[in-house]
């Protein structure tokens, strides 16, 4: 980019020189601009924004989307520091997406002026400015006083006497809009005046703790100021509400725990699921004796292989064997698709929510390859270090809670896949033997949700006979 910007200046330069040779011509203005335009062309097609202001030229780097469905995200830690030289390549930040911790890799050369979000900064849109570059080592101290207003790369700048008179317009209408929407709720239910509670969150956002404190405190309510008929009905009602409100001290009692970007982003995807994709659910009882004979065995010869790796390793074999099965639903070609390879998501519970990393090629993988993912993935999913590709794609899924002593229960699929199996744990129940006489076997419960889209009642009966039989009869795992 410094080569590219040298060259630009380079050839005004050379501009100017031609421009003074040529006897009658002025191209002064037009010629700038042509240059000017062409400039800001080439440092927005890097993927940043290069600003001219009386400030020394420099880049505002917004946050980035490291993942398809990212659209905000946390900022870890930042690993540069202010006044630091970075090239092409290297970790400017660990970035908290929807599903891991990524680092972020800086795309130019340059110098790093000012951070202008902290480490741990929550809920950052994408685009959002949070650091500047400069090229030169000594523009650095012009944005040691630096501050920039929430936005993103994409927006105009605005200059003079423009940005005193915005400015202010964004003082006057600040008290309410920058505040949780907790805090506007409940200073709405408190009738209280935004100026006078004291603000302690970042940027003086207003949080749910400080209006809490406010009305702790005995802070004075916002007087009634009903504009019309309606307005002081509503007022009216908002006064019972207040009345009607337990006492603050009482909700001191629990403790509130912050909801993780992930957490949220993981609620929102299952609601739209569980909304718009078309349930299908069906159940089979499998059952496991032979299998858990088998696992023993194995056991005894150093070799540990649990019975979801048995699970996976069934159900991937079943996709194979069914392969209308094997495949999800395209919003864009609004109809399934058959995928290629039979790629079986797993569940992984983590302290910051459900992770669903692949088991790719599980139909050509043996029960010890797949136990050796399953482990390698659960434990990147709960350090945060899985890769978007390690959780991204897919058909299929299996959520296991049998070890939890759950017998049965349904799961939601996940989009785009076509279906998600949950398994139960195994239980002792009476069966007709051989001889007509009741024997007791380890039996467990799977339940199949397919989108009604992509499965129809034969494909998944079909699915469910495939996935038993392969259980129940542990050489069609071809363990070697």
């Amino acid at each position: 980019m410094r080569r590219l910007l040298s060259g630009l200046r380079f050839g005004r330069q050379a501009l100017a020189a031609w421009q003074t040779n040529a006897s009658g011509i002025s191209l002064a203005h037009d010629s700038s601009s042509t240059v000017n335009c062409i400039e800001r062309s080439i440092v927005f097609c890097m993927g940043q924004m290069r600003y001219m202001s009386d400030l020394p030229s420099h880049t505002k780097l917004g946050m980035p989307a490291l993942s398809p469905t990212m659209s905000q995200g946390n900022l870890v830690e930042w690993k540069v520091q202010e006044g630091q030289e970075v090239t092409a390549g290297d970790v400017l930040a660990e970035v908290e997406t929807d599903k891991a911790v990524l680092g972020w890799e800086n795309q130019d050369d340059g110098i790093v002026a000012k951070l202008l979000v902290p480490n741990g900064a929550q809920g950052i849109e994408v685009g959002q400015v949070v650091a500047i570059m400069v090229d030169e080592a000594e523009d650095v101290a012009a944005f040691k006083d630096y501050s920039s207003d929430i936005g993103s790369v994409k927006e105009e700048t605005v200059s003079g006497g423009d940005d005193a008179q915005a400015g202010a317009l964004s003082q006057d209408a600040g008290d309410v809009r920058r505040a949780s929407p907790a805090a506007r709720i409940l200073m709405e239910l408190h009738a209280l005046d935004p100026s006078s509670v004291t603000a302690t969150g970042p940027k003086g956002i207003i949080t749910k703790g400080d209006v809490l404190e406010a009305v702790s405190s005995g802070v004075v309510r916002a007087p009634a100021q009903p504009s019309t008929p309606v307005a002081a009905k509503e007022s009216e009602s908002h006064t019972v509400e207040t009345v009607a409100q337990p006492d603050v001290e009482e909700e001191k009692d629990f403790v509130d725990i912050p909801t993780t970007n992930m957490r949220k982003i993981i609620a929102r995807r299952l609601l739209e699921s569980k909304t718009t994709v078309p349930h299908m659910y069906i159940a089979a009882d499998v059952v496991l004796d032979k299998i858990l004979a088998m696992r023993k065995s194995l056991a005894a010869n150093g070799i540990k292989i649990s019975v979801n790796d048995c699970v996976l390793r069934a159900s991937a074999l079943a996709l194979e064997q069914v392969p209308a099965a094997n495949s999800f639903w395209s919003e864009e070609q609004g109809k399934p698709v058959h995928a290629g390879n039979v790629d079986v998501s797993v569940a992984v519970a983590t302290k910051g929510g459900l992770f669903t990393p692949i088991v790719k090629n599980a139909n050509m993988k043996s029960l010890s390859q797949i136990s050796a993912d399953v482990r390698d993935l659960a434990t990147k999913a709960r350090e945060n270090k899985l890769k978007p590709e390690e959780y991204q794609g897919g058909s299929f899924s299996v959520s296991n809670l049998g070890m939890f002593g759950v017998d049965s229960f349904s799961a939601i699929i996940n989009p785009p896949q076509g279906a998600i199996m949950a398994v139960g744990g195994g239980r002792k129940v009476a069966k007709p033997g051989p001889d007509g006489m009741p024997v007791s076997v380890t039996e467990m419960t799977v339940t199949l949700s397919a989108d009604s889209r992509v499965f129809d009642g034969q494909t998944a009966a079909d699915f469910l006979e495939a996935f038993k039989a392969n259980m129940e009869d542990p050489f069609r795992l071809s363990i070697v």
